[in-house]
């Protein structure tokens, strides 16, 4: 019976102040694609699985680049499907200032493209 009170988490650990339990972290994808029509679905429908099978919160976001095979449209597509909480697309507008887009966190030290952002 000690063993088992002492593996248990304490209660204020798991809740916040109120009893509310603590937000959980999203996580943002950033896709650029560009000329990725036929590839698309199948990335966003990995990526939904594994997030989904997980328990993980996230969104993705699909950057297309002006593609001229139709690619934004399966991105649309593919918004109306997941919901736009889930899959968000843009056209035409530079990586970095998609960033004002995410709606997740992002921690110090994570890079993208080998280039390291700090946003809190």
């Amino acid at each position: 019976m000690a063993s088992k009170e002492a593996n248990r988490t304490p209660p204020r650990a798991r809740r916040e102040l109120g009893g509310r339990a603590p937000p959980r972290d999203k996580y943002s994808v950033l896709l650029p694609t560009y000329n990725e029509r036929e590839n698309l679905p199948l990335i966003v429908w990995l990526l939904v699985k594994s997030f989904s099978e997980s328990g993980i919160n996230y969104e993705i976001i699909i950057i297309d680049d002006g593609s001229p095979d139709g690619t934004r449209d399966v991105a649309e597509q593919l918004e109306k499907i997941y919901g736009s909480d889930k899959i968000v697309s843009h056209v035409n507008i530079f990586l970095f200032h998609q960033l004002r887009f995410c709606r997740g966190k992002m921690r110090k030290k994570q890079c993208l493209h080998s280039v390291c952002l700090s946003r809190n």
